[in-house]
């Protein structure tokens, strides 16, 4: 069968001509494809010997890049090949590839996720990685064109639909290539051979990512950091009366209805955890060998906080008298984790319902403190765990929290009360992080729409052959 290119993929190639200056003499519209097999030796070798290696190199022991699955970056489909062994190392067990073969994942959830790559600056020319790769070597057939191929998204659900396997070890197995047939570009001049002519297909689908997609993808890279270093450090510079922050502060005030200005309050750094002692004596807590009896609870009541998991599971009130916690729903406890290397002094939760924890977690009561407000508070020591070093032999227990010596910053103006005030800022606070999130989410949009824009160009090139007999 004989095909070609669907029509607004032409015009896209006539517009890619014009802009980029490149191919001009290519008549896009007289190139003609013909169908290929995945497993047609006469364009690809499917997982190569390592037998043809040159003995020499393996008696001389010389160094080769070791390409675990892990050095596959999924999101943009190439290898980190800098890491070496000794051939002798991974000559048995791994499996082998060189120079500008093409590397197919062939396991899940990697296959899904686009782990494939173009084996690049391999040293000595050899690599070895995991025994979950199929390596194409590619034969009058570019390999960045096969590459692209690969991480179409059509070609990735083809492949996902006859995975074998049990459990979550699903593969694609080699037989699923002697089923697959892609376009491969004729010969029309003395100048364009098929070659040629792939290599211009590939620099087209390149400019249009380059020059559309990914400009999109560069600003939000940029963008990104900005707005978590703002995230990081608002707080901060609302004590420090930021000038940037003192105007957006007395306009959001003024909007709301707020007597007060920024430049008005002042703060002050108390030794919170010595104040707040008393509340952190928490004799509710189940106790250890309560956990196992949890595993099994009914379905119905409250729920439990263990550790870092906000639902462990739910417990009747009635079978654990005296457990409950029943915070303020005005101004919530706080709890976070007292325990482990990864979660002391982190994983922070704010409890307005009733509710059970266990010794893993402490919590901040402000139940009967018209004081201090709890969100207020949670914004400076959600930070802790970075902070103060805290892990398994230093851990935040009601008991030993004291010792750290955490300040925390209170503030007073003349006219307004200080909880008031720190509602206030933590209004205006959650003003500018919805602010932050809303850009966040739109980010991602935009990142979800520009994979689909590049997967349509790919979709229409590879898989919309008009194909005539």
């Amino acid at each position: 069968m004989i095909g070609t290119l669907d029509s607004q993929v032409i015009d896209k190639y006539k517009e890619f001509q014009n802009k980029s200056g490149e191919y001009l003499d290519l008549d896009i519209e007289r190139v003609e494809f013909k169908k290929i097999s995945l497993s047609d030796n006469t364009f690809f070798e499917i997982n190569p010997k390592k037998s043809e290696i040159d003995i020499s190199l393996k008696n001389s022991n010389i160094d080769v890049s070791f390409v675990p699955l892990e050095k596959i970056d999924a999101q943009k489909g190439i290898m980190d090949s800098s890491v070496t062994r000794k051939i002798i190392e991974v000559y048995n067990g791994y499996t082998y590839f060189k120079e500008n073969d093409v590397i197919f994942t062939k396991v899940t959830p990697s296959m899904e996720n686009g782990n494939f790559a173009i084996a690049k600056n391999l040293t000595n020319g050899i690599g070895f990685g995991s025994s979950e790769y199929h390596v194409f070597r590619c034969k009058n057939f570019i390999p960045e064109l096969l590459w692209l191929l690969f991480r179409a998204d059509f070609f990735r659900k083809r492949a996902q639909k006859i995975m074998r396997g049990a459990g979550g070890l699903k593969r694609v197995p080699v037989d699923f290539f002697d089923t697959q047939y892609i376009p491969i570009p004729q010969d029309y001049s003395e100048k364009y051979k098929s070659i040629d002519i792939q290599r211009a297909l590939v620099a087209f689908l390149e400019f249009w990512k380059i020059n559309y997609t990914d400009v999109f993808r560069k600003t939000m890279n940029q963008q990104q950091p900005i707005f978590k270093k703002i995230k990081n450090t608002l707080v901060p510079a609302t004590f420090r009366h930021d000038d940037t922050l003192v105007k957006s502060f007395n306009e959001f005030a003024k909007r709301s209805g707020y007597e007060i200005k920024l430049d008005e309050i002042t703060f002050e750094k108390i030794d919170f955890f010595d104040i707040k002692k008393a509340d952190l004596l928490s004799p509710k807590k189940l106790e250890k060998n309560q956990d196992l009896i949890l595993q099994n609870a009914e379905t119905n009541g409250f729920p439990v906080y263990s550790g870092a998991s906000e639902y462990l599971c739910k417990v009747s009130e009635l079978n654990y008298p005296g457990k409950i916690f029943i915070p303020n729903k005005e101004n919530p406890d706080i709890s976070f984790a007292n325990n482990g290397d990864g979660s002391a002094g982190r994983n922070f939760f704010i409890h307005y319902d009733k509710y059970f924890i266990n010794q893993e977690r402490t919590v901040i009561s402000f139940s009967n403190d018209i004081k201090f407000y709890s969100l207020f508070i949670l914004n400076q020591i959600n930070n802790m765990r970075a902070k103060y070093n805290m892990n398994r032999e230093n851990r935040p227990t009601p008991k030993d929290l004291p010792k750290f010596g955490i300040q925390i910053v209170v503030p007073f103006h003349k006219k307004v009360n200080s909880f008031e005030t720190q509602k206030i800022l933590v209004e205006f606070w959650n003003c500018i992080f919805d602010d932050i999130s809303k850009k966040f989410n739109n980010f991602e949009k935009i990142s979800d729409l520009t994979a689909k824009i590049d997967e349509v160009l790919l979709h229409k090139t590879f898989n919309e052959i008009y194909w005539r007999k």
